[in-house]
């Protein structure tokens, strides 16, 4: 019952997916994830229906045990896509559950993806960058329950600080979303890449980078991502370092990002575009080197 229930979920949300095999990836996908994270099959269902789910969440099964969670309103539909369709392609990054990895998580949000990576990766030790003060009661409360080390800084090319980009976003209109601008003075403490990777010990198996097109700054820094084995991320149609005109759609930023990381010799292992301002994108190092 609940595998239809779940095919007509992804039929709504999916308009243009065939559904017709019980056994179709995308609703196994579902099952699978659900059950990592510790969710009854009952759970699941309920989730999907509630408007107000992510709201509900007050404890999921992290490291074998329940802890405490929170999230805001909005977060539902980031859960869906982070946990249950894995939009970061984790189940593509070749590390086994019992390896002591380390992740860096920069645009944390309220902390879906260092959940996600916790339970997937329960021996990893996991940093997280959020310089957004609207979400600190939530990420506070992540960073217990999954064990994860918080920063309340944003991540770019160089250390310093710099504003927010108070404009609203043209993909989400919420608080859970936050465009840092590298051009603009303020009080958001920036670290340097370099310096984030040196506070992990130096290099880090997965960077993970949704921040609301700052990955252009960032991808500057040839020199860590020598030190980056895995990267996933969503690319934007956003930036605020010049790297190129937002407004100018010939520009094919799904090319512009896989170029970058060709150019830095990693292999792209999927890309996809999600919307026209939007993407996401993972590959692996094959340069990867600790010197």
């Amino acid at each position: 019952m609940i595998k239809e229930k779940l095919k007509n979920f992804l039929k709504k949300k999916h308009l243009n997916v065939s559904l017709k095999s019980a056994r179709h990836p995308m609703v196994e996908k579902y099952l699978k994830n659900a059950k990592l994270l510790g969710f009854t099959i009952e759970q699941l269902e309920e989730f999907l229906n509630d408007p107000e789910a992510s709201l509900k969440l007050k404890h999921l099964f992290i490291v074998d045990s329940p802890k405490r969670v929170s999230f805001d309103l909005v977060a539902k539909n980031f859960f869906i896509e982070v946990i249950f369709e894995d939009i970061y392609q984790l189940e593509k990054i070749p590390f086994k559950n019992n390896e002591k990895i380390k992740i860096i998580d920069v645009g944390a949000n309220c902390g879906i993806f260092g959940v996600m990576a916790r339970a997937r990766f329960p021996h990893s030790t996991i940093h997280c960058y959020e310089p957004n003060e609207k979400l600190k009661k939530y990420y506070d409360l992540q960073s217990f329950a999954a064990y994860l080390k918080y920063f309340d800084e944003a991540v770019g090319l160089n250390d310093g600080f710099c504003g927010s980009d108070e404009r609203q976003n043209i993909m989400f209109d919420c608080e859970a979303v936050k465009m840092m601008d590298f051009q603009k003075e303020g009080k958001i403490k920036v670290t340097a890449l370099k310096n984030a990777l040196k506070r992990i010990g130096g290099y880090v198996d997965l960077l993970k980078l949704d921040c609301e097109g700052s990955e252009w700054n960032i991808l500057k820094d040839k020199d860590s991502l020598k030190k980056v084995k895995y990267l996933t991320m969503e690319y934007h149609r956003m930036c605020h370092d010049n790297s190129f005109d937002v407004f100018d759609f010939s520009i094919d930023i799904q090319k512009k990002a896989c170029d970058i990381l060709r150019e830095n010799n990693f292999e792209i292992l999927h890309a996809k575009n999600t919307s026209h301002t939007a993407g996401v994108l993972s590959a692996k190092n094959n340069n990867f080197c600790l010197d």
